[in-house]
């Protein structure tokens, strides 16, 4: 619960996140993960970039629709 608590007073205190912002979110990591739901709870529309090594991570966070990309399919 503690990651999740940090994330919401990082975001939602004061809220940070209107209806339709676009954000992304650099690390599929755990917190990460929560930060890209506590968007989508907001509202907002996230994107998940990681390393090419986090494929797995970006895999399984696709899964619950969120777009994810690798740094290396990124345009230049």
């Amino acid at each position: 619960t503690e990651p999740l608590a940090a994330v919401c007073n990082g975001l939602c205190d004061p809220s940070l996140i209107e209806p339709g912002d676009r954000v992304l979110t650099i690390g599929p990591g755990p917190i990460g993960a929560l930060a890209t739901q506590v968007v989508r709870a907001s509202g907002g529309d996230a994107t998940v970039i990681g390393m090419p090594t986090d494929r797995m991570r970006l895999d399984t966070i696709s899964e619950f629709g969120f777009d994810t990309a690798t740094v290396d399919e990124l345009p230049t």
